[in-house]
């Protein structure tokens, strides 16, 4: 979704632009900046569950609100790192059998995606939709949009968790942005 402003913003030292690149290319362990008002992790909730192998959940995790922007880095993953792949466009055949719309690009791939992350550094419930940016040539260029992700636990340590995102590439929808922006808005 792109949103078009009533009124132009106005820039200043705190606020600026941010590129878009169409051939970006980010390579694996790249450390990234991903910014949103997601709620914050506080710890898991018990020992036991520090110990499972599958990723956690809303209940076995507590979380506190929170009201400020908040920035984080993580590094850029393999996406092995996040999930089997292969089981992941399996579920997505499955979920996007009932779909009609079409979207700017018709399947989901690892051209489309991105994976982010690391111990104690991502993305929360709340945060969708924030950038996943990365710097080039001294200026903020936006890498990914937040779209999901997990955590796993740490075994044995309660104030640890590894934070597994899931974004969407941007520059996988450059033609898409100019096209509906009217070329307002192009990568470069």
């Amino acid at each position: 979704m792109l949103v078009k402003l009533k009124e132009p913003i106005e820039f200043s030292e705190n606020v600026s632009s941010v590129c878009l690149f169409k051939n970006l290319t980010v390579p694996e362990m790249e450390v990234a900046a991903v910014a949103g008002f997601g709620i914050k992790f506080v710890r898991v909730k018990t020992l036991n569950d520090t110990y499972q192998e599958e990723q956690l959940d809303s209940t076995e995790v507590i979380y506190e609100n929170n009201e400020l922007l908040r920035e984080t880095p993580v590094l850029i993953r393999n996406m092995s790192y996040c999930f089997d792949y292969e089981d992941y466009e399996n579920e997505e055949e499955s979920s996007t059998e009932n779909v009609t719309e079409t979207s700017p690009t018709e399947n989901v791939t690892e051209t489309a995606i991105i994976c982010a992350g690391g111990a104690n550094r991502g993305t929360t419930q709340g945060d969708s939709g924030g950038p996943l940016l990365v710097i080039r040539d001294h200026h903020w260029v936006q890498y990914g949009v937040t779209s999901f992700g997990s955590i796993l636990p740490v075994p044995g340590d309660l104030l640890a968790v590894s934070d597994q995102g899931i974004y969407t590439k941007v520059n996988a929808y450059c033609d898409w942005i100019a096209e509906k922006t009217s070329n307002e808005v192009t990568c470069q």
